[in-house]
């Protein structure tokens, strides 16, 4: 699993908002990729192309950690790792 800097990086580098949906993500790297490609960019080949490697390995971890996060479906919305910390373990000093 991608590290909580590496998971923020790769937000920043596809520009999207804090909560997002894997629709929303798919929707992002398709608009990117049409402008960034190097068979449809043509000028600076080489930017575009590290470019497009940067969106493709950003794309990838983002979409691996959506696939594989816990969703509840109870209406309060998804837990964050440090929401599911402070409500199993509270103010217990070990885990501050």
């Amino acid at each position: 699993m991608a590290s909580i800097e590496t998971l923020r990086m790769a937000q920043s580098v596809m520009g999207l908002p804090e909560r997002f949906s894997i629709r929303q993500l798919k929707a992002r790297y398709r608009k990117l990729m049409k402008n960034t490609h190097p068979d449809i960019n043509r000028e600076g080949e080489i930017d575009t192309h590290l470019k497009s490697v940067e969106l493709i390995d950003s794309y990838r971890v983002l979409l691996e950690y959506c696939e594989n996060y816990p969703v509840s479906i109870d209406g309060k919305g998804s837990e964050t790792p440090e929401d599911f910390m402070g409500r199993r373990f509270g103010d217990d000093p070990m885990w501050k």
